[in-house]
């Protein structure tokens, strides 16, 4: 006997297409079509979240569009990895979320990835758009003087300092602060940056490295405003030696610091073949970034061209022929 189910019920019919067999041959055929469908489903509603999101940052940035480029501005936030695990410093924001996105932005910047530096930046401001280490990140990202950003840079330039301005004159009038004083300090080294005067910047940057010990990217663009040349005969000046005698401390007391290595490679990405053994020296760091952080193109970048001097070391050196940052 049947069990008493409708669906072999209808087995006493006599017909071969209601037997038990057939039901069950159809209740798999209706499985199998459900389960391709779910993925459809899963999909049709991430797409749906995706839209919200977007939305909701376009809404977010629509009072930011002196600084957020209306490309970026279209695109959904970027997604944060371990790539800032670098990034040391003391951050004021909304939200960790946020916080999260300004550090990320930072490692980028280091790494030489300035469009997908600017997105986190952005990404941040959707959340606090108070948040005055975005504004300055915006600025580092752009501080090329002449870019097609230029425009949105100046004008988080003059959003950063309003903010602090606005914060010292609540201080001054007995309030609590909003940011601690190394991010007001970092802005005013930016600001002189933006505003052409390297010499101010790196001494401003180097003394809020020299209190503020894990503001890290403090001390990486006062060591860069620092560097010095190499000479006609390739040998590298006494400040280029001090600033590598620096960097190689840090990097000895931060071993695994990824923004460290990556402003190691791109420090001396000047350097002529003859000045620094390749193999010993750029290699490794190149390797390790690479794999770590497949997806940064400026480390692969490095990777790549440190092979080429390795295999062909008698080519005349080029000194553009590894990325540099300005």
């Amino acid at each position: 006997e049947y069990p008493e189910s409708p669906a072999f019920q209808l087995a006493d019919s006599g017909n071969p297409a209601n037997s038990p067999a057939m039901c069950c041959s159809r209740c798999l055929v209706l499985t199998v079509f459900v389960s391709l469908l779910l993925p459809v489903q899963a999909r049709a509603e991430s797409a749906v979240e995706d839209s919200s999101v977007l939305s909701s940052q376009k809404l977010a940035l629509s009072d930011l569009s002196d600084v957020v480029h209306p490309r970026v501005a279209e695109l959904k936030p970027p997604s944060t990895s371990g790539i800032n695990n670098g990034v040391l410093c003391k951050v004021t924001a909304a939200s960790p979320k946020a916080r999260k996105h300004v550090k990320e932005g930072y490692a980028l910047v280091h790494a030489q990835w300035h469009f997908e530096a600017y997105r986190h930046f952005c990404a941040a401001l959707a959340i606090d758009p108070e948040c005055v280490m975005a504004y300055a990140g915006v600025a580092l990202a752009w501080i090329q003087p002449f870019n097609e950003y230029a425009q949105y840079r100046d004008a988080a330039s003059r959003r950063m300092l309003d903010l602090v301005k606005a914060d010292e004159a609540n201080i001054q009038g007995g309030g609590e602060p909003r940011y601690r004083a190394s991010e007001r300090r970092f802005v005013a080294a930016v600001a002189a940056l933006v505003n052409q005067k390297p010499q101010d910047a790196a001494e401003l940057f180097m003394s809020l490295a020299n209190d503020e010990h894990d503001c890290l990217q403090a001390k990486m663009i006062g060591l860069f405003l620092n560097r010095g040349e190499y000479n006609v005969a390739n040998e590298p000046s006494q400040a280029r030696l001090g600033v590598l005698d620096e960097l190689r401390k840090l990097m000895n007391d931060h071993p695994e610091n990824f923004m460290l290595m990556g402003f190691w490679l791109m420090l001396n990405s000047d350097a002529p073949n003859s000045s620094i053994d390749i193999k010993k020296e750029i290699l490794p760091y190149a390797r390790y970034l690479a794999k770590e952080c497949s997806e940064v193109p400026a480390w692969q970048h490095a990777l790549g061209l440190s092979l080429i001097h390795i295999s062909e070391p008698t080519r005349p050196p080029v000194a553009s022929r590894m990325p540099s940052s300005a």
